[in-house]
């Protein structure tokens, strides 16, 4: 594709562009669906999963193709809030690819080891202040690491970096206070319906 497209590497150190001519501006212009006849879908008559473990499907759901319910945990009417609180998100890292790169010295100069962001009201709540130690915890694990505070952090909520190691932690692992649960029919997860207590250490 790149080279139909005469996209080098000459190119793109002076440009910084790639294009692809190929794909229409709008690929669905006049009304035109990637289904076989062509149009919209929002119901699906055979449920195929993208994958086979001999996984029960409720197919009335997964008949539905815009099918939608409300967040185990990190709904805030959920009734495991008044035990758990927070929901806690998982963010990207600048510096890492999952885990990749975990050992590249200079990439931690960026971001040194795992923190959670707190907002500023719910650290005053909490009797957190800038580098405390915290533990977050729920049914499943817990994970400590040092807190930070961030005016731009939504209210009850926590957020975390998640590429890294388990022995980077003070104590625990971020994954641990994830579900295991998975999607019966395409491979996928709900990474942030997770909700936690906070300890302050």
């Amino acid at each position: 594709m790149a080279k139909k497209e005469g996209v080098t590497y000459e190119s793109l150190r002076e440009t910084k562009i790639a294009r692809n001519h190929q794909l229409k501006d709008n690929p669905l212009l006049g009304g035109k669906f990637f289904f076989q006849n062509g149009r919209a879908k929002f119901w699906t008559e055979k449920v195929v999963p993208e994958y086979n473990l001999g996984q029960k499907v409720d197919e009335s759901k997964e008949h539905l193709l815009l099918y939608w319910e409300p967040a185990r945990e990190a709904n805030l009417e959920a009734p495991i809030r008044k035990k758990y609180p927070y929901s806690v998100l998982g963010e990207h890292m600048r510096t890492r690819n999952h885990t990749q790169w975990w050992d590249v010295g200079y990439m931690k100069e960026y971001e040194r080891q795992p923190v959670a962001r707190f907002n500023p009201h719910d650290a005053k709540e909490l009797g957190i202040g800038e580098g405390d130690t915290v533990r977050l915890y729920n049914d499943r694990g817990s994970v400590t690491l040092l807190a930070t505070i961030n005016a731009g952090q939504a209210p009850k909520t926590i957020n975390c970096p998640r590429s890294f190691l388990t022995r980077e932690h003070i104590d625990g692992d971020f994954a641990t206070i994830s579900f295991n649960d998975y999607n019966q029919v395409t491979r996928n997860q709900c990474y942030f319906d997770q909700a936690v207590a906070v300890e302050k250490l």
